[in-house]
């Protein structure tokens, strides 16, 4: 059983189950992720490309305690070309994904 889990079954699903990303404003973007019920705090990583795939930012999140993730993303690129696209990938060790989704900023 991984020590960093709080399942008393040992069964540990580090998968995202749901991932969305909306415009705020040109600046900002609000992201939601949800982590599987019996996740072992994964690390999150966050990166949110322009329409070449170009990386506009990214953010870390290292050992994430809960299963519903929210917060805001700061652009700080000007005027990114758009659709704007967002990637998580979830990991305890780093080069080694356990889970990857994508979607387009709306």
């Amino acid at each position: 059983m991984d020590t960093n889990s709080d399942n008393s079954t040992g069964e540990v699903d580090n998968t995202i189950q749901s991932l969305s990303a909306q415009s705020v404003d040109g600046n900002r973007v609000r992201v939601k992720v949800e982590l599987a019920e019996n996740h072992s705090r994964p690390n999150l990583m966050l990166i949110l490309n322009d329409a070449e795939e170009q990386e506009v930012t990214h953010s870390i999140i290292m050992g994430s305690v809960d299963r519903n993730v929210e917060f805001t993303l700061h652009v700080r690129v000007q005027d990114p070309p758009l659709p704007l696209s967002f990637t998580c990938v979830s990991y305890i060790e780093e080069d080694i994904p356990l889970d990857t989704k994508n979607t387009t900023v709306q």
